[in-house]
């Protein structure tokens, strides 16, 4: 059985996430307790009630094996969308920043690339 998570107190509004773990996906905890592969689905925790309402059904989805990996992650709601705010975070929910035709969903201004730029690559030599 998973060990008990840490979680810790709210400081700035924030998402839970986590990996679904029959195809590794990275899905986001709704307010109803279901999980999405949508961070627009998530909730956005910005009270110590709703942190700790969603992170018993997060530690209830951990021991039930549906996922792994569940923590918090800041985030803010910007135009109606809500998005990660750590780089990392932005990439597990968009997709590479590299090309647009490798994102999970629309591309946010972030990811712009500069004229006649479609992909960046590593040289071997």
């Amino acid at each position: 059985m998973p060990a008990a998570l840490i979680w810790k107190k709210v400081m700035a509004p924030q998402i839970i996430t986590a990996n679904r773990v029959d195809n590794g996906r990275v899905v986001y905890l709704s307010g109803s307790g279901e999980w999405s592969e949508s961070v627009n689905d998530s909730h956005l925790i910005d009270t110590d009630d709703d942190l700790e309402h969603l992170t018993e059904e997060a530690d209830r989805s951990v021991k039930a094996q549906e996922v792994m990996d569940a923590y918090a992650i800041d985030a803010i709601q910007q135009e109606g969308r809500i998005e990660p705010t750590r780089y990392r975070e932005r990439i597990r929910a968009f997709g590479p920043s590299i090309h647009p035709d490798f994102a999970k969903q629309p591309e946010p201004e972030h990811f712009e690339h500069p004229d006649g730029v479609i992909a960046i690559t590593m040289d071997d030599a």
